[in-house]
């Protein structure tokens, strides 16, 4: 059986931003988390195909049953990624009240759904006769109440989660900026040239900058989705604001990388 729900797309990280995830306690658990659902479903899908390559009459039931796990993991991995999304936003202190609060609001209302469909799922058994029946109408029911209402809803929860994020890393390359210039200042008490590095420590600057503006042009973008109209573009916009965003760090790393090696190179 096919995904149920679209992804919101994973950014391409580096090795500087991708490390900072990982030593991220509650992003570790996250990933954990979604890696074993990821893993639960791709074998459930697997099995389910090969109970297909056989007459509905032989295994009618395990195909139900199947169906049913795969309903429940589809639920496991919402609930995980919103969870995530949560713990994100209660650890901000630079975000407003009243802002965390509506995000809050989002994050409570989709659970509030996914528990409900997890109790009509619960009450499916895959013995009875009408289960085949009842699986389908609550999958079209699922996908049905994730168009019209939900999708909206969550992408927008997740993209403001995943600002954060880069709000996080942000700060890194600021602190890792200032570091590079403090290294500089100690080579130029020593007489050492540097033009040529603090001219590329200028561009991480700049791209640091273009970085913050791109994540605040992508923070207004999600708040102006509204979950009740059709707000494609301001969700493909929004993200495109925070891909670029990430391509700035990504620059700003490059930069650290090089300039660290010729900087220890000089030190010599």
């Amino acid at each position: 059986m096919r995904h149920i729900f679209l992804s919101s797309g994973l950014l391409i990280l580096t090795v500087f931003s991708a490390t900072s995830f990982a030593q991220n306690p509650s992003a570790k658990e996250y990933l954990k988390r979604r890696q074993e659902i990821r893993t639960k479903i791709i074998s459930l899908q697997t099995d389910l195909k090969e109970l297909r390559s056989h007459p509905a009459s032989e295994n009618e039931r395990e195909r139900n049953a199947t169906k049913k796990k795969l309903l429940q993991q589809e639920m496991e991995r919402l609930t995980n990624r919103i969870e995530y999304a949560r713990t994100r936003l209660m650890k901000a202190d630079h975000i407003s009240k009243e802002e965390k609060n509506r995000v809050l609001s989002d994050i409570e209302t989709t659970k509030a759904w996914i528990e409900e469909l997890n109790k009509a799922i619960s009450k499916i058994n895959p013995q009875e006769p009408k289960s085949r029946e009842n699986l389908q109408k609550l999958t079209e029911r699922i996908q049905k109440e994730w168009e019209e209402r939900q999708k909206v809803k969550f992408r927008r929860t997740i993209g403001q989660s995943r600002i954060l994020g880069a709000e996080e890393l942000t700060e890194k390359a600021g602190d890792l900026i200032k570091n590079l210039e403090q290294e500089l200042s100690t080579l130029e008490r020593k007489g050492i040239d540097t033009q040529n590095i603090r001219n590329e420590i200028e561009e991480a600057k700049n791209q640091f900058s273009m970085a913050k503006e791109k994540q605040k042009l992508a923070l207004e973008g999600y708040k102006n989705i509204d979950p009740e109209k059709k707000s494609e573009d301001l969700i493909t916009q929004a993200q495109k604001y925070l891909e670029e965003s990430y391509v700035n760090l990504q620059k700003i790393e490059r930069t650290a990388q090089s300039t660290s090696r010729i900087i220890k190179s000089l030190k010599k």
